[in-house]
């Protein structure tokens, strides 16, 4: 997600936390392939932990895909890099938030993919922070299809009414992407 989000917004710096040491070897190895080691820094660390004199001031805008999986639901895959990846493992979607506000400028943002039918899980883990959902807007497969993820916007310390954006439809009838999905990977 560091090496798109550096591509899609040149000239901004972009700091990505990998708590596996194997993806955060890759993800470095990226952005030195792709020309981006100026612009994307990788820190192999932990989120729960990390404090901000580990890694420079305060973020504007913390993206984030975490583990959507509750622990302890669903089938564990036995990849221990996949699990972490997909379960709450090593981190909860409220400690996630938790940490966001720590690491947040006042009025900074936090933006996050989940699986549409955990948006509840979502607002309680920002409603227990100081971080108010600013938007959300429902990821469709199709259009014919039911929402599978949400991106939420949360804003820390300001109190603002949530909007829903349109619906973002990946692929048409045909199963091509879509016009809007392809404009996401265009700087």
């Amino acid at each position: 997600m560091s090496i798109i989000t550096g591509f899609r917004y040149p000239g901004y710096a972009v700091t990505g936390i990998e708590i596996q040491a194997e993806l955060a070897r890759i993800a470095a190895e990226n952005a030195i392939e792709n020309q981006m080691a100026k612009s994307v820094t990788i820190i192999h660390g932990d989120i729960r932990t990390i404090a901000l004199s580990d890694i420079g001031p305060a973020f504007d805008l913390i993206i984030s895909n975490p583990p959507y999986k509750k622990a302890g639901t669903g089938r564990l895959n036995p990849d221990t890099q996949k699990a972490i990846a997909r379960h709450e493992l090593k981190l909860t979607i409220e400690q996630l938030f938790c940490r966001a506000e720590k690491l947040l400028v006042p009025n900074g943002r936090i933006v996050v993919i989940f699986p549409s039918e955990r948006v509840f899980d979502l607002y309680c883990a920002m409603a227990a922070t100081s971080i108010s959902p600013e938007w959300l807007r429902f990821v469709h497969p199709i259009e014919s299809k039911d929402a599978k993820r949400v991106i939420v916007s949360g804003v820390k310390n300001i109190k603002s009414s949530c909007r829903v954006l349109p619906p973002l439809h990946l692929y048409d009838s045909m199963n091509r992407p879509t016009k809007m999905y392809n404009s996401l990977f265009n700087p």
